[in-house]
């Protein structure tokens, strides 16, 4: 087995970095806003807010919020997590989907009871493989109350990460 003893590491150049693990791209996104969801209309969440006093981030700058999705200069495996919230709605199901390319490659459904002023939950996390150069990562939900809800704001309740395992 080879070793390797150094007595001092130095950049290469004045001003240089060293750096021994490439800076991983990774964020946690929310919503700036409440979102308005449609009854019975599957729709891209808007996701618009990095909420850096809050604890979100956007390292490496791969994740747009003009279009709400995720694309990474990086190829590898990456691992998303969403939660969304939706308040003061009864409705039978809140449906989320984790989409790549504009295909779903994950589904759950948080569901309720119908009691009044219910708040509806719904999370899941996947590992997929992207590219690094086309593929791109999407949220979208539904939800059948019979009228508009709203998806929350609030930072903790809905938001949206990943990163590169």
């Amino acid at each position: 087995m080879s070793k390797l003893f150094v007595d001092e590491i130095q950049p290469k150049t004045t001003g240089g970095v060293i750096t021994f693990q490439p800076n991983r791209p990774m964020f946690q996104v929310g919503l700036s806003s409440d979102q308005s969801i449609p009854n019975g209309t599957t729709t891209q969440v808007n996701w618009n807010d990095i909420q850096e006093s809050s604890g979100g981030f956007n390292i490496g700058g791969h994740f747009d919020l003009s279009n709400h999705r995720f694309k990474p200069t990086v190829s590898g495996y990456y691992f998303f997590t969403v939660q969304l919230r939706v308040e003061f709605a009864t409705p039978d199901y809140l449906s989320l989907l984790i989409k790549k390319n504009g295909s779903t490659i994950r589904f759950n459904v948080g569901t309720e009871s119908n009691a009044a002023n219910a708040y509806v939950t719904s999370h899941t996390t996947t590992m997929v493989h992207m590219n690094g150069s086309s593929d791109f990562i999407t949220v979208d939900c539904s939800q059948n109350s019979g009228s508009a809800k709203d998806l929350m704001s609030i930072y903790g309740q809905t938001q949206f990460g990943g990163f590169l395992i």
